[in-house]
């Protein structure tokens, strides 16, 4: 979060643009990006979750004194490998990084993996 945001601003692109952007991401069947009305009940949804990010300004505060683990895709293209790992200047504890395989949506192909690596470290 403390990281300059430098990629392209999302949020106010012409609808066709922002269909476009959103298929570049991934994780949004094509069926879904082609449904005209679908797109337009969705845009303004998107336009505010991209908004939320892309107006972030980090306040610089102390690190957490807590284990922080990150998870990442490998072809994120909205998250690539250094701005994973600036996330270990936000910790004075131990810190992990994990990639997997895919893109932005990882989650969707790796979901078992990911809850089994969440909740182990609970369960110890």
């Amino acid at each position: 979060p403390q990281l300059p945001d430098v990629r392209r601003p999302l949020r106010d692109l012409p609808p066709d643009e922002l269909i476009g952007a959103v298929a570049d991401i991934g994780g949004t069947p094509a069926d879904v990006l082609r449904d005209k009305d679908l797109m337009t009940s969705l845009l303004p949804l998107l336009r505010a979750d991209f908004s939320v990010n892309e107006t972030y300004e980090y306040r610089g505060e102390s690190p957490l004194g807590v284990p922080l683990t990150v998870f990442g895709g490998q072809r994120d293209p909205r998250a690539d490998r250094a701005e994973l790992l600036a996330w270990e200047d936000l910790t004075t504890e131990r810190f992990q990084l994990r990639v997997f395989p895919g893109g932005h949506f990882f989650i969707h192909d790796q979901a078992k993996e990911l809850l089994t690596m969440m909740v182990l470290p609970l369960a110890g």
